[in-house]
């Protein structure tokens, strides 16, 4: 609650998971001393296998949304082979590719052809390219060998066939991503950081899912953020100060006489 005001305070606008009422909901089972007795079933104690069907009835169920079970369900957690549809569902990119299912197909077939005549961004690309290899990769990244024929069978940027390696297969991946999302939305076209939410994605999903739940992120989730200004990123790092004064002054100052900038320390994690 403190966290939302303050971003009121600043005019902009309210974090979509801060505004969130399961997240509010949240909060309060979270902790100990704000939870009402058997409020969302916060204190159960799931087994893996009941943790796994009660995902798959909630997932079954929609578009209808049991938000109490939603959230008890939360606390114990999300199984690992339940996420790429329990992401693309609840954020919204499922339907968005159903709406638009050939785009990303479309974008890359762009980036293609612009590569070809000549006229691709060349200081995006090769910004793309410096930051490919400062990123972690998952090697094991889903499908990662057959999501670029899956997206449309594009392939941009000279990737190797047949012989590529997993590493090689997950950077080419992440960087047909990052050239789709720069020609989608040229006004923001590629910032440093988007590489690292990319790769994280595609440790799940596939590169069609990816490239839309990164649109969400952009976009929507964290406006302002990926930006010349970093306006967003500033707001952020505005309100954590606040905060840490309000609620740790004694970190605050000890960051304060050590010079320590909250952008310093916070940037990273905001991006």
């Amino acid at each position: 609650e403190a966290y939302t005001a303050r971003r009121r305070e600043t005019g902009w606008a309210d974090s979509m998971y801060a505004s969130s009422a399961i997240a509010a909901r949240w909060l309060s089972v979270s902790d100990p001393g704000g939870a009402a007795e058997g409020d969302l079933d916060g204190g159960r104690e799931w087994t893996p296998e009941a943790l796994d069907d009660e995902w798959a009835e909630l997932l079954a169920a929609l578009p209808n949304v049991d938000e109490d079970r939603i959230h008890a369900a939360l606390l114990g957690g999300v199984p690992d082979a339940k996420r790429p549809r329990v992401w693309l569902e609840f954020s919204g990119a499922a339907q968005a590719m159903a709406a638009r299912p050939t785009l990303y197909a479309d974008l890359l077939e762009q980036v293609a052809a612009s590569s070809a005549s000549g006229r691709a961004e060349t200081a995006v690309h090769s910004q793309i390219e410096n930051d490919l290899r400062r990123t972690q990769v998952d090697r094991s990244a889903r499908g990662a060998s057959s999501r670029g024929e899956r997206a449309g069978g594009s392939r941009s940027g000279g990737e190797g066939t047949g012989g590529e390696s997993d590493e090689s297969e997950a950077l080419g991946a992440l960087r047909r991503v990052l050239r789709a999302f720069a020609a989608f939305s040229p006004s923001v076209s590629y910032v440093q950081g988007m590489n690292f939410i990319a790769s994280g994605l595609l440790s799940q999903l596939d590169e069609a899912e990816a490239f839309w739940m990164l649109t969400l992120v952009v976009a929507e989730w964290l406006p302002g953020h990926f930006s010349p200004t970093m306006r967003g990123n500033a707001v952020d790092c505005h309100v954590l100060g606040a905060l840490s004064r309000a609620d740790c002054p004694h970190l605050a100052e000890r960051l304060e006489a050590l010079d320590v900038t909250v952008p310093l320390l916070a940037t990273r994690w905001f991006l």
